[in-house]
C-alpha cells in the first residue's frame, strides 16, 4: 500500500517505521528538517521536506496515486487543511487524522475521515480501568 504521512514527530515517526516494516510504501513530509531524525536510520521511505498543505509538496511526496493519507501533525488546524487537499484535490481514498482538540471530531467525521482523539482514547481507557477496578 502507498501510504503518505504528513508529519515527522513521535506519531508519524513510529507509523512510518511500522508501516515500511508490514510491507508498504511509505513517504513522510514535513516542514522541519530536523524531524526526520526521529526515522529510524534502515527507513528506506522517502523523506519530503515541505509543508504539508501545500499542493506541491504533496505532488512531489507522491499523493497522486497514494492509498492512504495519515495526517499527523502538531497542529488541527494543519491536519485539517492537509486532510481536505488529500481528499479533494488529490483523491486518496482513505484519510485518517490525529487530531488533539476532542471539540473537533465531528468536523473531520463530516468529511468522512477517520479520526483519533490521544486525549478521548487515554481518558476512556482511564475510566474504564477505574470502572473494573471499583
Amino acid at each position: 500500500m502507498k501510504i503518505l504521512i504528513i508529519g515527522c514527530g513521535r506519531l508519524g515517526s513510529l507509523l512510518a517505521e511500522n508501516l515500511e516494516e508490514d510491507g508498504n510504501d511509505a513517504t513522510v513530509v514535513d516542514k522541519r528538517s530536523a524531524a526526520f531524525r526521529l526515522l529510524p536510520l534502515a527507513f528506506r521511505g522517502k523523506t519530503v521536506l515541505g509543508n504539508g498543505i501545500d499542493q506541491d509538496t504533496l505532488r512531489e511526496a507522491g499523493a497522486e496515486g497514494a492509498d492512504l493519507m495519515i495526517v499527523a501533525s502538531d497542529s488541527d488546524n494543519t491536519n485539517i487543511m492537509a486532510a481536505l487537499v488529500g481528499q479533494r484535490i488529490f483523491h486518496i481514498p482513505r484519510i485518517m487524522a490525529r487530531i488533539y482538540h476532542q471539540s473537533r471530531i465531528s468536523s473531520y467525521q463530516e468529511y468522512g475521515m477517520e479520526t483519533y482523539c490521544p486525549t478521548a482514547l487515554v481518558a476512556g481507557m482511564m475510566r474504564e480501568s477505574i470502572k473494573k477496578g471499583a
